[in-house]
């Protein structure tokens, strides 16, 4: 296979030189689209079932929803895994599926599972629902919402900003699939029944429940004709909102009781309030001065990433609307970004091209008083970024992202991309050398054979790191996912290297005549030569 490689590659130089650069130029229109990521994710394909149970214990939580659930999953095929939790009013499922299952597909599995599993659990308990479309490395973005201490915004107005308005206007964009919210009240329309008023009047809670669920309904009755016109019928019965609300709530009729209604404020007091919580959300900062100031409690936002969406276009997404999402908050009322993971997407790529600079001012300085050539210079240049081009023109084509590790890798393997470049062109530059000095010819299986020696010494020199980047056999889980990310970045810039530097030596050929190494000289006695001279 490498002779014919070589063979063939000699034949049909300018073919190998109008492919490389038709690749080149190719990268520069693929690779934007590459997905740029700050970690690799390494999570296993995975999908979420959660079910919120007011009132019920983690053992009611367990036998009534978790283990229906549970039993119908293990059902589905490619199933490694299926693991739950039951805590006090919540019941949290994962199903893993094998490596390699399209992630839709699995959710498309569970989902149609779910329906089934829906009728083994009792009415009134919980509804189960699938969690949102992303991974451990989802949260992306956070904000919070903060109020001018004369705006007239509490905890709780914001909490209903942040979920009836942020959050709306984030959802739109491509890559985010859920927006989280912490801290705050969240607004509940309460109606706080005094029992002994209750039991006076001979009612139950089911009657209270009954009337509010009755006198709070929209009818439709079709339409009515009126001459030529149609009158649309319909009843509106859904109550207000604010104070509003609260006095309709107040004045739902439950009975007759002696000729008068006796109604829903004659029982228990309706008010605004908010739901339990189990926690908060409180801010502090430095002020020019270094001394720490409270904020108190704030509302803030977590934004969660769709699985294998593109982090830095999503993110470049959501600031796109920073400025159209504190237009439509309230005056006193400010979004503030808090944490932001393109800033370490950025620092990524930052470090990769300083360190690609640092590489060509050493080479220009080093090669230029080694070789004293500039045309040996030039070409050992183009090949770092015709290499680094190629491996990520390869991980855009199978959909692989970069990463702070992938880039890091590129960083590291700097050195490792030069070496072999220098170790061509130099012995090209020796051997033109040598020929230049008998003007002899060197016919084209001569080449051949030179070129076949010195590109054995580098796929040997390239082997050592590929067997590096092979995960092991007996890895699994989370760990054969980091030796697989390790495997395709490092193994795509190694070949890639030694797929340049071959072309790097088939170019030369194709250099002006004082590169031409036009020789009669035996190929053994070339060979021998840069056998010695390395």
């Amino acid at each position: 296979m490498l002779y014919r490689l070589i063979d063939w590659s000699v034949g049909n130089r300018l073919l190998i030189v109008i492919a490389l650069i038709a690749i080149t130029a190719s990268s520069f229109f693929i690779i934007p689209r590459l997905n740029l990521d700050a970690f690799p994710d390494v999570t296993n394909v995975q999908v979420s079932i959660n079910t919120e149970a007011p009132g019920l214990a983690s053992e009611e939580v367990e036998q009534l929803i978790t283990f229906p659930i549970e039993a119908v999953m293990y059902a589905l095929p490619d199933v490694e895994e299926v693991r739950s939790i039951s805590r006090t009013g919540l019941s949290g499922i994962t199903v893993v599926f094998k490596e390699g299952t399209d992630i839709y597909f699995a959710r498309q599995l569970v989902f149609e599972r779910l329906q089934s599993a829906k009728e083994l659990i009792p009415a009134n308990v919980g509804t189960p629902e699938i969690g949102p479309n992303t991974s451990g490395l989802g949260q992306i973005y956070q904000y919070v919402l903060l109020a001018d201490a004369d705006s007239g915004y509490d905890a709780m107005a914001l909490r209903s900003l942040n979920d009836w308005v942020v959050k709306l206007l984030l959802m739109p964009v491509d890559g985010v699939t859920d927006v989280l919210s912490f801290g705050g009240h969240v607004r509940q329309y309460q109606v706080n029944i005094n029992p002994s008023r209750l039991l006076a009047y001979e009612l139950s809670q089911d009657d209270v429940i009954t009337a509010l669920k009755r006198n709070n309904e929209n009818a439709g009755g079709w339409y009515m004709n009126r001459g030529q016109e149609q009158l649309v019928i319909r009843g509106v019965g859904w109550l207000g909102h604010d104070e509003q609300g609260l006095d309709e709530l107040r004045q739902i009729p439950l009975k007759m009781e002696g000729g008068a209604v006796v109604t829903i404020a004659d029982i228990a007091k309706v008010e605004l309030g908010s739901e339990i919580r189990q926690g908060a959300v409180t801010m502090s900062n430095r002020d020019d001065q270094g001394n720490i100031q409270s904020v108190g409690e704030v509302v803030t936002g977590i934004i969660l990433k769709r699985m294998g969406a593109n982090t830095k276009t999503t993110i470049d997404g959501i600031n796109a609307r920073e400025a159209m999402i504190n237009q439509a908050l309230p005056e006193g009322v400010k979004f503030v970004v808090l944490y932001d993971q393109s800033e370490l997407i950025e620092q990524a790529v930052t470090t990769v091209v300083d360190a690609l600079l640092i590489a060509f001012l050493l080479i220009i300085i080093i090669l230029a008083l080694f070789l004293m050539n500039l045309s040996a210079t030039f070409l050992v240049l183009i090949s770092i970024p015709i290499a680094i081009g190629l491996a990520l023109l390869v991980m855009t084509w199978l959909g692989l992202s970069a990463n702070l590790m992938s880039l890091g890798g590129l960083t590291v393997a700097i050195g490792m991309l030069v070496d072999g470049a220098v170790v061509m062109v130099e012995n090209n530059a020796q051997a033109c050398r040598l020929i230049n000095e008998n003007k002899v010819n060197l016919s084209a299986q001569q080449i051949k054979i030179v070129q076949i020696d010195v590109f054995k010494f580098l796929a040997g020199d390239a082997s050592p790191f590929d067997l590096v980047f092979l995960d092991p056999p007996f890895s699994k889980g989370m760990a054969q996912q980091a030796c697989h990310w390790l495997e395709d970045k490092g193994w795509l810039t190694l070949n890639a290297k030694v797929y340049v530097e071959v072309e790097s030596q088939l170019i030369l050929d194709e250099m002006p005549k004082n590169w031409q190494c036009m020789k009669q000289k035996t190929a053994g006695e070339v060979g021998y030569y840069l056998f010695e001279r390395n």
